[in-house]
């Protein structure tokens, strides 16, 4: 029955016990709810397309004879792309490009594009996209999205706490 006795609220001992169980308690929703809010498994859409994905759809939709220029401005705007157009005959590898790290990249191209693996060159991972008229564009793949550190869920951040 002492044990009991030092969970009272009228004691002091009781009413600090009930105040770290409440803030645990507070931690754990805060903790739950801000991890459903920003799963780190979704893009978060108020950030806009990638300038990957622009900078394809610009080209999609851009006529052949004026494909150079637009490309040439795109690889002077955005030297990291990587973008460069292949040779007219060149014919897309059979496979899937990575799901998990293009899934975003072929979301926002939706269906005329499609996306597969072309053989890494140096560092950097490359891919091909087949523009909606046939022309077969390589560039960078994007860079995978890092999960948010101690993203093991809100009962490993409850744990860490």
């Amino acid at each position: 029955m002492k044990l009991l006795g030092f969970a009272s609220l009228g004691r002091i001992s009781g009413q600090i016990t009930a105040l770290v169980i409440a803030s645990i308690i507070a931690l754990h929703a805060i903790i739950t709810a801000s991890f459903l809010l920003s799963r780190p498994d979704h893009p978060e859409p108020d950030r806009g397309p990638s300038p990957l994905a622009t900078s394809v759809r610009l080209l999609g939709a851009t006529p052949v004879d004026e494909r150079p220029r637009i490309l040439a401005d795109i690889v002077r705007a955005f030297p990291q792309l990587g973008i460069e157009q292949l040779a007219p005959g060149f014919t897309p590898a059979a496979g899937e490009a990575d799901g998990h790290r293009l899934r975003g990249l072929q979301h926002a191209l939706g269906s005329p594009y499609r996306l597969f693996p072309l053989p890494d060159s140096d560092a950097a991972h490359r891919i091909g996209i087949v523009l909606p008229d046939g022309a077969v564009i390589a560039a960078n793949a994007p860079p995978e999205r890092r999960a948010a550190p101690l993203s093991g869920g809100p009962r490993g951040m409850t744990l860490v706490f």
